[in-house]
This record gives structure tokens, sequence and C-alpha cells, in this order.
């Protein structure tokens, strides 16, 4: 007999809006749901069999209920290793949308069936296998090691003292011109 309680799940987008939490067992099913699109909004009640659909301020409605204090099924207040418990939160995961194309398509299937893995599980070592790459790829030299190795000369390329800028400029637009 298991049981699986969703508190609070929210899904938000644009023009739309899904937010609930429910308990779900064999015995019974109960739970709260806010659904918006655009300026329309419901709020579903659910207990058991019964829905009751709250038209009327349904986003306040909906913040104001909880499952506490509902009788909790038989099996979710225990640590039973038969009851899956499932907490999904806001913050805990973020939830991304890839598009491959059909080569990266086959190469994520053949990973996926050499290691046993979950997408999301290759995904993530591929993202770390990149970070390492990235860093030993990094740099060694810092700018100022490279500036030292260049020779520009005694004054680099001026053609003038800065305090000279007039006689410089008229010095390289002369040399442009050829005159």
């Amino acid at each position: 007999q298991g049981a699986i309680e969703v508190d609070p799940l929210e899904v938000l987008g644009g023009h739309f809006d899904i937010r609930s939490r429910l308990r779900l067992s064999r015995e019974r099913r109960h739970g709260q749901l806010f659904v918006r699109w655009r300026r329309l909004a419901l709020g579903v009640d659910l207990e058991g069999r019964e829905r009751s659909y709250r038209l009327v301020e349904p986003l306040e409605w909906f913040n104001g209920q909880s499952l506490e204090g509902r009788e909790i099924p038989e099996g979710l207040d225990s640590v039973d290793p038969r009851v899956l418990q499932c907490v999904i939160r806001r913050d805990a995961m973020a939830i991304r949308t890839v598009r491959l194309d059909d080569d990266s398509e086959q190469i994520l299937k053949e990973l996926m069936m050499e290691t046993g893995k979950s997408i999301s599980a290759v995904l993530k070592e591929g993202l770390l296998a990149l970070l390492d790459r990235q860093a030993r790829m990094a740099p060694r030299r810092t700018a100022w090691e490279i500036y030292e190795e260049l020779d520009l000369g005694p004054g680099g390329y001026a053609i003038a003292p800065s305090t000279e800028v007039r006689r410089g400029v008229q010095e390289a637009i002369r040399r442009k011109l050829g005159r």
C-alpha cells in the first residue's frame, strides 16, 4: 500500500499557472489544485471521488489551504519502506528544455545504453567533463607575463613622446600619405 505526497507542485509560465498539493493513496485521494490560463482561473478541492470547484478568488482560496489538518492515509506518517514519499519543491531543481539534432540524440541513447544511466545523469556527467576540460585549457600565463615578452623597444611604437602629441599626429599623417 503505497502513498504519494506532492506538496507543493508549481508549474508557472507566461499565460498559465498550475499549482497543486496532493496526497494520493489506494484508499484515498485528496488535495487542492489551482489552474490559471490568461485571466481564467479555477480552484479544485479533491476529497476522495468528490470535487469542489472554486471560481471566486481561487488563488486566495488555494493559498489558504494546506494538507495539514486532514486525515493522513495509513502509511504516510510512518517510515514504512513500502511507502513512496515524493516531495517536489520549487527551488530543488531547475527544468531545462534542450533540443538535440539527430546525431546528438543517437549519441545520448548510446551513452545511456552503455552506462545504464538516465538522461539527466549522462547530461550532468557531460557538463562536468566540459567544465573540467575548460579548466585544463585555461591560460596558464598572466597578462603581465605576456606583456613582458613583447619587445616594443625604447618608447614602444610611439613616434613622439606624450608631451608632443601634435607633432606625433602630424608625423603619422605624413607617413600614411607618403609626403
